[in-house]
C-alpha cells in the first residue's frame, strides 16, 4: 500500500502527515483480522500506486535486484515470515507492506543453477577438445575441399536423371 502525494502536488502533505497515514491504515489492519484478504481491501481502499493496486498490491515472482533497495532489505530480513507487516520508507513514499512469501524456486538459485550448467558445459568442451586425436586417413581426405559429394566419392558428378514423366499439353 503506497501512502504519497498526489502527483500534481494539489494538496501536498508533508512528510509527517504521510508517515502518519500510513501507520494509521496499518493500525486498521493490526486491528482487524490479519488476514491476506483484509490487507487486499486495505489496499483498494487506500493504495496511490495504480500498478500494484491492481494487483491488490501483491508483486509475484520478483527476481533480486529489480525492486527498490528498502524493500528488498525489508523483505530478506532475518526471521521474515508470511504475514508479517512493517512500513518501509522509499523515494515514493511510504509504503505498508505485508510478506506473503518466498516463491517456490527464488530467482537466484535458477540463474546460479544456469550459470553453472554453462561453465560445465564450457568445460567438457574444452576437456573433450584438448583430448580429441587428429587421425588423417586417406579416404577421408577425398572429401576435403570438395563441395559435390558424388565428385569426391565417385570421382564424377551423376547424371541428370531423366525425365520420367511425359510431358502434358493441353488440349484444345
Amino acid at each position: 500500500i503506497l501512502i504519497r502525494n498526489p502527483e500534481d502536488d494539489a494538496e501536498a502533505k508533508t512528510d509527517e502527515e504521510l508517515k502518519k497515514e500510513a501507520e494509521d491504515v496499518l493500525k486498521e489492519y493490526l486491528d482487524g483480522d490479519r488476514t491476506e484478504a483484509s490487507f487486499v481491501k486495505l489496499v483498494i481502499q487506500h493504495s496511490q500506486d495504480p500498478g500494484s493496486k491492481a494487483a491488490g498490491g501483491l508483486y509475484e515472482d520478483v527476481a533480486a535486484g529489480t525492486m527498490v533497495a528498502e524493500f528488498e532489505n525489508w523483505c530478506t530480513e532475518d526471521g521474515r515470515k508470511k504475514g508479517d507487516t512493517g512500513i518501509v520508507k522509499t523515494v515514493h513514499g511510504y509504503h505498508i507492506m505485508y510478506f506473503e512469501g518466498y516463491g517456490e524456486e527464488p530467482e537466484l538459485p535458477g540463474r546460479i543453477r544456469e550459470s553453472l550448467k554453462e561453465i560445465h558445459l564450457n568445460e567438457w568442451v574444452e576437456r573433450i577438445s584438448n583430448d580429441a586425436q587428429l587421425t588423417r586417413h586417406p579416404f577421408g581426405m577425398k572429401f576435403v575441399g570438395k563441395t559435390d559429394f558424388f565428385s569426391a566419392l565417385f570421382g564424377r558428378t551423376p547424371a541428370e536423371p531423366k525425365e520420367t514423366i511425359p510431358e502434358l499439353t493441353p488440349a484444345g
